[in-house]
């Protein structure tokens, strides 16, 4: 008995051990296809270019906010 490779849109790929699973499963959207058949590659994934660093103050908040003042060191002896 040989084994029956089916594949649906929404639910996956599955095996049918009988022609009668797999001709229930064919009329509710599954359809046949061969497993040995190399299938095309898929295209690679496109690359995102590395993002700009985030400024250290948002623009919207640029007016708004001072830097804090730079504390002087005290002289040593």
């Amino acid at each position: 008995m040989p084994n029956i490779y089916l594949k649906h849109e929404k639910h996956g790929y599955k095996v049918c051990h009988s022609e009668s699973e797999a001709s229930y499963d064919k009329g509710h959207g599954w359809v046949e296809y061969d497993p040995v058949v190399a299938s095309e590659p898929a295209p690679p994934a496109p690359v995102d270019p590395i993002p700009d660093p985030e400024p250290a103050i948002p623009d919207f908040l640029s007016g708004l906010v001072e830097p804090a003042p730079v504390k002087k060191k005290r002289p040593t002896a």
